[in-house]
């Protein structure tokens, strides 16, 4: 009773010539047996599963670059006489003058004793407060600003906590390669500022007339007067 009409037709197919008992449904009996036929696919679910794949394939196909051919550059002659050499190539609309580029100072600032990187060391542009501190290493970078940037040097001063403050003058022809500042220790800074000299006792002032030692001194002045000899 669970079976289709092809898969018992196909029981039948197997089994002739010999006895078979089986039950089946009432809406089984009493009609012809129907056989299983294919459908053939519709012509518009071809023409859908074709641009299916087409799509997929345009999809996942890699876009192939062009590479632009260089352009033959042929002298024409226009009445003049014709350049032995082909025009200077124009720059590019995107690139940047190298007169807009920053000015940036880079360096390295250490100690003058060990030769190592000193951090958190103030480098300032002199009469500014244009200014930066030094990495762990000790290197550091300062952007000049565009109106400095035009003058011939630039005064930079290097400070750290118990370190000689060093003034620097820096070409800004030589900007482009890096700067190397030793620090050396500040030796009075580590005395403390003490100053050394003679201690000032206070001035110790008389008592005043009404003080009870004023009289007292007066009373012994006239006791002992005439026990004194002349």
């Amino acid at each position: 009773t669970s079976q289709s009409d092809a898969e018992i037709l196909a029981f039948f197919a197997r089994a002739a010539g010999t006895r078979t008992c089986g039950r089946f449904a009432a809406g089984q009996l009493e009609r012809p047996l129907q056989r299983a036929v294919p459908v053939a696919p519709t012509r518009w679910r071809a023409w859908l599963a074709a641009a299916v794949a087409l799509w997929s394939l345009r999809e996942v196909a890699p876009t192939v670059a062009q590479a632009q051919a260089p352009a033959e550059w042929r002298a024409r002659y226009g009445g003049g006489p014709v350049p032995a050499t082909p025009p200077a190539p124009q720059p590019a609309a995107h690139a940047v003058p190298e007169a807009a580029l920053p000015l940036v100072l880079r360096g390295v600032v250490t100690d003058f004793a060990n030769k190592e990187g000193l951090p958190g060391v103030t480098v300032l542009l002199k009469g500014t407060t244009i200014g930066t501190s030094t990495n762990q290493d000790g290197t550091f970078e300062l952007v000049v600003p565009t109106e400095m940037a035009a003058q011939a040097s630039l005064p930079v001063a290097v400070s750290s906590i118990g370190y000689v403050t060093q003034l620097h003058s820096v070409a800004t022809a030589a900007v482009a390669s890096p700067l190397a500042f030793q620090l050396q220790a500040d030796r009075m800074e580590f005395v403390g500022g003490i100053v050394m000299g003679a201690m000032v006792m206070p001035r110790v002032l008389p008592p005043a007339p009404w003080h009870p030692r004023r009289f007292y001194n007066w009373g012994k002045y006239w006791v002992m007067r005439p026990f004194r000899s002349r």
